[in-house]
């Protein structure tokens, strides 16, 4: 399983286990989002998995539907985990890994061919000598 879908599958699990938690108390969304300080909305997309939330908002929350303790760690260290891997595909964004990426591959194209004329023009140095190397440049189109 590669990175961005244990990513994935672990925010589906916050939100799921957000909403379960809100269910079993029997609160309504918007109970339980004024309740913890925010919106009906902000904790409908929580629950939908549409907003990751921050490490507050998931301890005023498993704190505000009383779950077990052992619940309450899970879900908040799921929490920073997810944010930290969030802000870890943030700073490569913003460095322009992308930009790198596209600025590498127009180097490669370019260096294919560069290579290639290289390694002959070196193995025809080294077989014999500089005067093959002129006369092969001589007789290669410009």
């Amino acid at each position: 399983m590669t990175a961005p879908e244990r990513s994935r599958l672990a925010r589906e699990r916050l939100s799921q286990e957000l909403r379960r938690l809100r269910t079993e108390a029997k609160m309504t969304g918007t109970a339980t989002a004024r309740a913890t300080g925010m919106s009906q909305s902000k904790l409908s997309k929580i629950e939908n998995g549409m907003l990751l939330p921050s490490v507050t908002d998931v301890e005023r929350l498993v704190a505000e539907l009383s779950a077990t303790r052992e619940t309450q760690v899970e879900l908040v260290e799921l929490a920073r985990q997810l944010h930290a891997e969030a802000e870890t595909r943030r700073v490569v964004l913003h460095r322009g890994a992308h930009r790198h990426q596209q600025t590498v591959a127009r180097i490669e194209a370019r260096a294919t061919t560069s290579r290639g004329v290289r390694k002959i023009h070196t193995e025809l140095a080294h077989k014999g000598g500089v005067r093959a190397v002129r006369s092969l440049a001589a007789l290669s189109p410009a």
